[in-house]
């Protein structure tokens, strides 16, 4: 979604957010997180502009079948926090 859409200027990154965090929320009927004093943290902190290949074996996920195999990629997860604990943490990657 970022190297097709976004750092093409097809869309902007608030219309990222919506489509892919808020909109999927709202469809199973979540409640949509907000960052405040107080809140649990659930939430991505990526680099938008951080370019990567994708290779598969070094994925988290059960499956290591993708379309985007060898794929140069702009925009890179970096830690990911759900419930406030942090799930995925790539700053080393």
């Amino acid at each position: 979604t970022l190297t097709a859409l976004y750092h093409t200027g097809e869309i902007d990154l608030h219309k990222v957010v919506e489509l892919m965090c808020v909109n999927p929320r709202r469809i199973l009927g979540l409640s949509v997180p907000e960052i405040k004093e107080g809140s649990t943290a659930d939430l991505v902190i990526a680099d938008i502009g951080r370019k990567w290949t994708v290779e598969p074996e070094k994925l988290h996920s059960k499956s290591h079948n993708t379309v985007f195999k060898g794929m140069e990629l702009t925009g890179k997860p970096l830690v990911t926090i759900s419930k406030g604990v942090i799930r995925y943490d790539g700053r080393n990657d």
